[in-house]
């Protein structure tokens, strides 16, 4: 069995009380009203990746594929925002690292 894990970037807005959580290395998007459930979508969308199914292709795990300008804009600001968390721990939700893998065909995540 093949096992295999990808250290994901996550980042994150909330504009008019819905998350948009962005995955910066699978360059897709996913959104929901509340934090934790578009975690869960960035989370399903990454293991259905491992399995080789295209982001979106599930539709009970909605998914956007985001353009690679967009990716780049919220690359720097998932940076300053880590460089920021250290002075302001609010900035914890909008950022994080997620690591998705395939064990056994059983999903593993950090």
């Amino acid at each position: 069995m093949r096992k295999e894990r990808i250290l994901l970037h996550v980042y994150g807005e909330r504009e008019d009380a819905v998350w948009t959580l962005t995955c910066l290395d699978l360059s897709f998007s996913s959104s929901a009203t509340d934090l934790m459930k578009a975690k869960e979508y960035v989370r399903a969308n990454a293991h259905e990746y491992l399995q080789g199914k295209l982001v979106g292709e599930n539709d009970q795990f909605p998914a956007v594929p985001v353009s690679r300008h967009d990716v780049s804009q919220r690359k720097m600001k998932y940076w300053l925002a880590r460089v920021w968390q250290h002075f302001d721990p609010r900035t914890r939700d909008h950022i994080y690292d997620e690591v998705v893998g395939l064990d056994d065909k059983h999903p593993v995540f950090s």
